[in-house]
């Protein structure tokens, strides 16, 4: 049954029938406030079994309705807040994006500010309203989004179960689940607090399905054991989990979900995945999840498609109800039960467990009526005609303000290929009220170069240009390589390395261009750095989940976790990421202020820039090595080596063996700059320390 409640379910010898009228308990925002959602009790046992999605299981799979009110402490701040309230000037943002260089000095670009302006405006208006209706019918907005405490099955006391729910079907209909209710000794106990909120994120991406070296499902139970402990040695503070929610189709990678609040039975119980969360914590890894609200299965048997019978239950009508391309159900965001399912949603992960942010997952799906796939205009019109959907971002805004009063240490990540003007912009300056959001430009950037163009012709400006551009968007999560780079149709950089030259294992070229592709996202890219799991140390093969096509082979969906058990160039590679991390983790890289300094050399393929009070240099160049280059710095000083990727730990030929390590620039200005004498060795780089500051 389509029931919000995460809670207790009868089990699978209990058939329930459940008689409605076609009515809602709100409808739409302006429907009858005194519709009435169905609602029937009963009396009987419920069995305690494993989970597993089934027949028109659509709902939710979890424990007692009790432990879903966590120790959570909600906390409703003013409405003068950050994330919400009366003092909100809705165009507040614009002010500090300015204009851009190529149009700034155009009327029709001025044009396009006032007219995404006044669409602000007018956003703004719209949701302050919808707002008021919410507060009206539930109170507050933590209230509204507790639906999961009020739909669905319920257990009280003297075994009566009662269930209500928003499913218009004048007919009734029988359906029968499995569900997990474990036994009260069974039920997980939480051991381990929260860790801070790193200043700084290093997130490593993984799916729990393919983090095994055998071919096969993994489980929760076996990521705990074997990866967690891996994550934490390779330096990373957080991880991002895709796959988690229940879905049907396993070669979907857990985007087309059919159990929005149910753990995917196949990776185990619910209890093993709480235990995870536990076991993250406890290691001081924050936990993230790939949620997918922008759209939904189109599956009928087993997700909220036609769950009344018709077509717009949950979704727009006609072909707006439809993606574009995908076939996938869009949700219609003017719905006041679907805006309660999807916050309720969102609650409901971080009370029962105790995840700390979530990944939203192709925003420009819902952004705009045309799923994101017409062709971008130049200045703002783009963001405020009528293929906006105005709705749907007003979701977006209460998302973020319910989860930031729900937990205020809370990570929201917007994946947006479109980059929608106030992504990461406060909500009372008129933004969407997101921490961050994903850069795909610069992973896009280096599988294009490798795969298409080789190294020797790269013009190293355009490359700083593609990594420096969306700096003025907000906090920018950067990587090199996500799985969405190495899902079917794709392949890991190393792969395509590998490919381009015929080679079947990785040799120092590529060793090489790997280390300098990594440090120069690092240092320059973003405010935060991801890594898809297994490419840190150079992965070979994509990621390719069982499906007709390939016979449904489990061949690519697993990971060759023995390839850093040896000293070889994989290995390596993975020591090259681990002392990135490192660099973070003692200098806070990543929290410090893009640099405004980069010196770019394109005729020799050099680039030098800081980050902090460290100074990059790299060479590109592939076939010419310098043994006294001259680069600017701003500081007269010593400065001290800290990392080589020539190092011969690193896979390099250790051609700096020998030389001192600390370096003095000149003490005096040549073209305004001070000059550091440095010997840079072909396709590698160096980071270096400002370790005493000359006085001049």
């Amino acid at each position: 049954m389509a029931c919000m409640s995460p809670c207790v379910q009868a089990s699978q010898d209990e058939v329930c029938r459940v008689v409605s009228t076609r009515s809602s308990l709100r409808g739409t925002l302006s429907g009858n406030k005194n519709r009435k959602p169905v609602k029937f009790s009963c009396v009987g046992r419920i069995s305690s079994v494993e989970t597993t999605s089934r027949n028109r299981n659509r709902g939710a799979v979890g424990i007692h309705a009790s432990s879903a009110r966590s120790s959570t402490v909600e906390r409703e701040k003013s409405s003068t807040g950050k994330y919400g309230g009366s003092k909100i000037d809705p165009t507040g943002f614009l002010e500090q994006i300015g204009s851009t260089s190529d149009s700034a000095s155009s009327k029709e670009y001025e044009l396009s500010v006032k007219t995404f302006a006044q669409f602000l405006r007018n956003r703004y208006k719209v949701l302050k309203e919808l707002r008021e209706k919410i507060v009206d019918y539930d109170l507050s907005l933590l209230e509204f989004a507790s639906g999961y405490e009020i739909f669905g099955l319920h257990r009280h006391f003297r075994h009566r179960i009662e269930f209500v729910e928003w499913a218009p079907d004048p007919d009734g209909g029988r359906s029968s689940s499995i569900h997990w209710e474990p036994p009260p000794q069974e039920i997980f106990q939480w051991q381990h607090e929260t860790p801070e909120k790193p200043k700084s994120l290093r997130i490593y991406e993984c799916h729990v399905g393919i983090s095994s070296k055998e071919p096969k499902i993994s489980t929760f139970n076996e990521f705990t054991d074997n990866i967690l402990p891996y994550i934490k040695e390779s330096g990373y503070n957080a991880i991002q989990l895709f796959g988690i929610q229940e879905h049907c189709d396993y070669a979907s990678a857990g985007y087309k979900v059919t159990g929005m609040f149910a753990v995917s039975s196949r990776f185990g119980k619910p209890e093993d995945f709480k235990r995870l969360v536990d076991v993250a914590h406890g290691l001081g890894l924050l936990v993230f999840l790939d949620v997918v609200h922008s759209y939904a299965s189109p599956d009928t048997l087993n997700g909220l498609a036609a769950f009344d019978g018709g077509n717009d239950c949950y979704f727009h009508p006609g072909k707006r109800g439809h993606h574009k391309y995908w076939g996938t159900r869009m949700y219609n965001y003017n719905s006041y039960e679907v805006l309660r399912f999807l916050l309720s949603n969102l609650k409901w992960w971080v009370n029962e467990y105790h995840v700390d942010g979530f990944n939203f997952h192709s925003l420009a799906s819902m952004l705009y009526t045309h799923n994101g796939f017409e062709k971008r205009t130049g200045g703002y019109d783009y963001f405020c005609n009528q293929y906006v959907d105005q709705d749907a971002q007003n979701y977006l805004i209460l998302a973020n303000e319910m989860l930031h009063t729900l937990n205020p240490n809370i990570i929201t990540i917007a994946e947006d290929t479109t980059f929608y003007p106030g992504l990461c912009q406060p909500i009372n300056k008129g933004g969407l009220g997101f921490d961050y959001a994903v850069s795909t430009q610069p992973a896009e950037m280096w599988a294009w170069l490798i795969r298409y163009g080789s190294d020797q012709h790269w013009i190293i400006s355009q490359i700083v240009d593609t990594l420096t551009r969306q700096k003025s968007f907000g906090k920018m999560i950067a990587f090199t390589e996500s799985h969405a780079q190495s899902i079917t149709g794709g392949m890991s950089l190393s792969q395509a390395l590998l490919s381009r030259s015929g080679l079947s294992s990785l040799d120092q070229r590529g060793i090489a261009l790997l280390k300098i592709i990594r440090l120069v996202t690092f240092s320059l890219a973003g405010s935060a750095y991801m890594n898809f799991m297994g490419n840190e140390f150079g992965h070979p093969e994509r990621v390719e989940f069982p499906r007709p096509g390939n016979k449904n082979s489990f061949a690519h969906a697993c990971r060759q976790w023995d390839l850093i058990n040896k000293n070889n160039p994989y290995s390596q590679l993975k020591t090259f990421d681990k002392a990135l991390m490192e660099l973070d983790n003692v200098f806070g890289i990543l929290n410090k202020p893009s640099s405004e300094y980069v010196f770019v050399d394109d005729k020799n393929k050099v680039l030098g820039c800081t980050r902090g009070k460290l100074l990059f240099v790299l060479n590109f160049n592939s076939s010419c090595s310098y043994e006294s280059l001259h680069i600017p710095v701003e500081e007269a000083g010593d400065y001290e080596m800290i990392l080589d990727s020539d190092h011969q730990m690193f896979g390099g030929e250790g051609q700096l063996k020998g030389l001192p390590l600390s370096r003095m620039s000149s003490l005096e200005r040549k073209n305004g700059t001070f000059q550091l004498e440095l010997c840079l060795p072909s396709l590698s780089a160096q980071v270096y320390r400002l370790s005493r500051i000359s006085k001049i």
